[in-house]
């Protein structure tokens, strides 16, 4: 008896401190945080499109600023986001307009804790949601594999890699290597997913990395206010970091056994 219980006790102690665990802490942390901005870059043969999430509790409810822009790599933002910008179709408002639900306890960040646990409980291969990442770290195999230092910020780095079955994530890739990075303080901060062949291989998209991160103002109306050039400018900065944290994430990919 004494000896089930000790074995019983290491498997729930080895669960928790678990890679997939650590990370799963970190997504909820995130999103008990009630505010994260999304960056994502999903990269393409001639185009990588930069979408802007931006996600935060206003009057206790959970809202979203989403943006969209392209860039021509090694260009800038294409002619079509540029005329974007400058016709003010940049920035997507509606969120803050909608009408609040009706029932109290859809508000706040209930709703969104119970839609991870629920797709992380189905075992949902991709995951959709304000805050969250796109791969379900309990699918991923993940192990540690040390740190990475990009853009002032130290990660604790996990690896893995994941196969479409099920989940809501539309760019899905059916066979993905994963890379999580977990900031100091322990919410989510980098997620890397870089395709492999496969039989149902996408020869459109490469790569898909999300930056997330935590700022003291919002994108909401001050910011669509900006002059065109302002918001351009956050653009094509927000775009460097994402690929200069790619950048280091894959150097530690190269320099690490597969």
């Amino acid at each position: 008896m004494v000896v089930a219980a000790l074995i019983d006790a290491a498997l729930v102690t080895g669960y928790e401190v678990s890679p997939a665990m650590r990370v799963s802490r970190a997504v909820l942390r995130t999103i008990r945080d009630g505010a994260c901005e999304e960056a994502v870059v999903v990269r393409g043969k001639s185009v990588d499109k930069l979408f802007v999430v931006d996600s935060w509790l206003r009057n206790d409810r959970l809202v979203s600023v989403p943006i969209g822009v392209d860039f021509a790599p090694g260009a800038g933002l294409t002619h079509q986001s540029l005329q974007m910008i400058r016709e003010g179709a940049d920035v997507d408002l509606s969120g803050l307009t909608a009408a609040l639900p009706a029932k109290k306890q859809d508000l706040g960040i209930q709703p969104l804790l119970n839609i991870y646990r629920s797709q992380v409980g189905a075992a949902d291969s991709w995951l959709q949601g304000p805050c969250f990442p796109f791969a379900n770290p309990f699918q991923s195999n993940l192990r540690a594999v040390g740190g990475v230092t990009a853009q002032g910020v130290d990660y604790r780095v996990f690896r893995g890699n994941v196969r479409y079955a099920r989940g809501a994530f539309q760019l899905f890739f059916p066979n993905a290597e994963v890379w999580f990075g977990v900031r100091p303080g322990g919410r989510l901060g980098f997620e890397l997913l870089v395709q492999l062949p496969s039989k149902d291989f996408n020869p459109a998209i490469s790569v898909v990395a999300t930056l997330f991160r935590y700022p003291s103002t919002h994108t909401g109306r001050a910011f669509a206010a900006q002059a065109p050039a302002v918001r351009a400018a956050f653009y094509a900065g927000v775009y460097a970091q994402v690929l200069a944290t790619i950048r280091k994430f894959e150097a530690h990919r190269a320099a690490s056994p597969a």
